[in-house]
């Protein structure tokens, strides 16, 4: 009989030494390579943050940095598509074509310093 897809899977991950943790937040005693270990602690200390702490703020930097106001607004907008594709059980290319332009649109503003 042959082994069903996830049999395949489970062979392929301990042949390539691939191990897959859980949730980032939930790892007591972290085994991560060296080069990844800070990545990784800044990402558990992002997901922590609550949506409130999380906003703008404000200062007399608005005519500097503008975009910086807008960060709640779409962080909204990105956390609610996210949601759809969920709901959609979208797979990556639903979710890229559904998310990528407002991720990498804040990568089109011109930041002048």
């Amino acid at each position: 009989m042959a082994p069903n897809q996830r049999e395949i899977q489970r062979q392929l991950s301990k042949k390539y030494n691939i191990v897959f943790d859980g949730p980032i937040d939930s790892i007591q005693n972290p085994t991560w390579p060296g080069t990844c270990t800070a990545i990784f602690r800044h990402i558990q200390e992002l997901g922590k943050k609550e949506y409130a702490q999380y906003r703008e703020g404000i200062s007399a930097d608005f005519a500097r940095v503008p975009w910086k106001y807008q960060v709640q607004t779409r962080a909204k907008r990105i956390a609610e598509k996210a949601k759809q594709c969920i709901n959609a059980r979208k797979n990556e290319s639903g979710w890229r074509l559904s998310l990528e332009s407002e991720v990498m649109a804040r990568f089109t503003v011109e930041i002048a310093w």
